[in-house]
């Protein structure tokens, strides 16, 4: 049996169809679709003030979109605006981006709460792993209560405000060196702070207007010396200012300060405390006298200048009873340099730094006494006095050479020798005193000079 294709059936069919889509109307209208099919078709969009518009458009797109989506410039997620009639203040909530196996992906940053516009309650902030890294409270847009940092869970600063202004207790704490910093604010003004280490208080600083003014103390760390002061401060205006002790290493130090530079008198001392130095300081530089001790001994002593030595340093050897005194006019020797060994000294004058042609040897032990003097090239005088025995005179004057020598103890002039040699020839004057020899003990001039 076989069955007939009726193409007359098939044309009014298709007619049928046509007719009804030409003249279809929709039964129902978008306001008949239920909530989620309506939040879902919403979720599409990607722009604030589109959905900000649909939540005018009627009553009920306002109490069916409760929070507001707000979208960076390529299209990610940056906050969610929610709102709730029933509570005020609103929440809002703060999203950025990270990479995750190669993709970007949005996670939640920080959350908050607004009335009015502003930052109202708590504060929360997070970080990529979704700790919380930032606590803190607010109270019509300003902080008002503790503002908490984490690190790895764990309290790191805490800083209490009140009305937008520091007041109270800021707290640092640093597990790696195991300190805890704290700073004392009152309305926003710095007024205290204090440093522990190993919780054993290390720096207690005064301050007045945010300036350190008044004491700073120092403390030993070591607990067997807890509470003991290691240096005092004084403080005026962030510079130091009067007189302040010190103590680093094996030295005590007492310093006076004027605007933050040395000026004044100071001193430095042993562990025992024994005056090591005493120094003249002015605005900051050395300028004055100073002096140098060792066992409750004066070992040097000299004037500063502007930075140069200037008039008498003064060497003392206590161990060798030796002093040594030195002219000087802005680090150069200008005047009489005095050597005293024992029972000797030295004399020698000097002008500018030169040699200007004096020389004095005076020693009480051998009791003898020898003057020289080159006056040119042409001239000197040479004196040798023993005490109360003989006086030896040797000059020079124009290429003429004389001799004197007189024995004191007989009150008479041994003998009187001249020369017209040249000074190449001085030796015959040497061969001349030994014939005295067997009278006197005679030294040899020689010995001290050489032509």
């Amino acid at each position: 049996m076989t069955n007939k294709f009726n193409y007359k059936d098939l044309t009014l069919n298709s007619t049928k169809r046509a007719y009804n889509l030409l003249n279809y109307k929709a039964t129902t209208t978008i306001e008949d679709l239920s909530n989620s099919i309506i939040l879902y078709i919403i979720s599409f969009i990607r722009n604030s003030n589109d959905i900000k518009n649909i939540r005018l458009i009627s009553k009920r797109y306002y109490r069916l979109l409760k929070d507001i989506p707000f979208y960076n410039e390529y299209g990610y997620l940056s906050r969610i605006l929610y709102f709730n009639r029933n509570k005020i203040p609103y929440k809002l909530e703060y999203y950025d981006i990270k990479f995750n196996r190669g993709t970007l992906q949005n996670y939640f940053k920080s959350e908050c709460f607004l009335k009015n516009s502003k930052k109202h309650g708590i504060h929360l902030v997070y970080n990529k792993e979704n700790e919380i890294v930032r606590r803190e409270y607010y109270r019509y847009g300003k902080l008002n209560g503790p503002k908490c940092e984490y690190i790895n869970n764990r309290l790191t600063k805490k800083i209490p405000y009140l009305d937008g202004l520091k007041n109270g207790d800021i707290v640092y704490f640093n597990d790696i060196s195991n300190e805890m910093l704290v700073t004392k604010f009152l309305i926003d003004i710095k007024i205290e702070f204090k440093k522990y280490k190993c919780n054993i208080l290390i720096t207690h600083s005064q301050f007045s207007n945010n300036y350190l003014n008044g004491k700073t103390i120092i403390y030993y760390l070591k607990p067997y010396q807890k509470n003991k002061i290691k240096n005092l401060l004084t403080f005026k205006l962030n510079n130091l200012e009067g007189s302040c002790l010190i103590q680093e290493h094996d030295r005590i130090l007492k310093l006076n300060f004027i605007n933050g530079l040395l000026d004044g008198v100071q001193s430095v001392y042993t562990i025992e405390k024994k005056l090591k130095c005493l120094l003249h300081f002015r605005e900051g530089k050395l300028d004055g006298p100073y002096k140098f001790f060792d066992s409750f001994k004066k070992v040097e002593e000299g004037f500063i200048q502007n930075g140069s030595f200037n008039k008498l340093l003064t060497i003392y050897n206590t161990v060798e009873l030796s002093k040594y005194i030195y002219p000087l006019s802005y680090n150069q020797l200008d005047g009489e340099y005095i050597e005293r060994v024992s029972l000797s000294e030295i004399r020698i004058l000097y002008k500018r730094n030169r040699f200007v042609g004096k020389f004095m040897f005076n020693s009480i032990q051998d009791g003898e006494s020898i003057d020289f003097q080159i006056l040119n090239r042409n001239n000197f005088e040479y004196r040798r006095y023993k005490f109360g025995k003989e006086l030896i005179i040797f000059k020079k004057h124009f290429g003429k050479y004389s001799l004197n020598i007189y024995n004191l103890e007989e009150e008479s002039k041994i003998d009187e020798l001249y020369t017209t040699q040249s000074s190449t020839q001085t030796s015959t004057i040497d061969s001349l005193l030994k014939k005295y020899e067997s009278t006197r003990t005679i030294l040899k001039l020689v010995n001290y000079f050489k032509f």
